[in-house]
């Protein structure tokens, strides 16, 4: 941790291909974050989309809110 309470890499880590996910993993494991499964991410995902092409159609039809 720094002086500002945040979870900082090593020095050496900074370069890794797998930072992200070893510290996401780090992180799942003292509980400080949710581990998300794949499947979670995907339907995140797809829900975004969803929700970002019915605001499309809602502008596009002029029935968006105001």
């Amino acid at each position: 941790m720094d002086e500002n309470g945040f979870m900082q890499p090593q020095t050496a880590c900074i370069n890794c291909d797998a930072l992200k996910s070893c510290l996401q993993s780090a992180l799942s494991k003292q509980g400080i974050i949710g581990s998300r499964s794949k499947q979670s991410m995907a339907v995140a995902k797809m829900t975004g989309f969803l929700k970002r092409w019915s605001d499309q159609k809602l502008r596009s039809s002029g029935m968006a809110e105001k």
